[in-house]
């Protein structure tokens, strides 16, 4: 679980050097902001807890530690800090539609809105329970359209264990 940790805290330091560094950053200053945060310790640890009290009301749908019990609800546990922060930027900028979403993150100001980012980040993600009798249709799924970009063992870009089987039928079927 350690080394999975790391690798995904490396990919997002990738992915947030990425686009913090492709032309004018759609992250912007809260990219500055959550670099900064993401890069020292104790400021990293201050940011989970305070995301922790902030994201109190997101588990009414995204679950506590960010797994959902809602298949229609996206777990955001485990997921890139600086993949987090772009939606929620996009939610506050109305670039990501959903007036629920949209209300609740404009509320929040850009250090609570990197915090609750930092926060879900950091919560470990569960092994989901799945129906037996799927198994090898999943697995000839995920041989044929995902094996390319994720490598067989499914390590190449963890922010795919945040979807859901319904988003995947829906972006694999593009």
């Amino acid at each position: 679980m350690a080394i999975l940790r790391e690798m995904r805290r490396s990919f997002g330091a990738a992915l947030f050097c990425l686009l913090v560094t492709a032309g004018g950053s759609a992250l912007g200053q809260t990219g500055e902001a959550l670099k900064a945060v993401l890069g020292d310790p104790a400021r990293r640890a201050s940011a989970v807890e305070a995301g922790r009290r902030i994201a109190s009301f997101c588990a009414n749908c995204h679950g506590e530690s960010g797994v959902s019990k809602l298949p229609e609800v996206p777990n955001l546990a485990g997921q890139n800090p600086a993949y987090l922060a772009e939606q929620i930027r996009k939610f506050a900028v109305g670039e990501r539609k959903d007036a629920f979403m949209q209300g609740l993150i404009k509320v929040l100001k850009d250090d609570e809105r990197i915090a609750v980012a930092v926060y879900f980040s950091d919560q470990p993600v569960k092994a989901g329970q799945g129906d037996a009798s799927l198994l090898t249709a999943g697995r000839e799924s995920f041989r044929k359209l995902c094996v390319r970009c994720h490598g067989e063992p499914g390590h190449g870009a963890e922010t795919i264990r945040a979807w859901r089987v319904n988003r995947l039928n829906t972006s694999s079927a593009a």
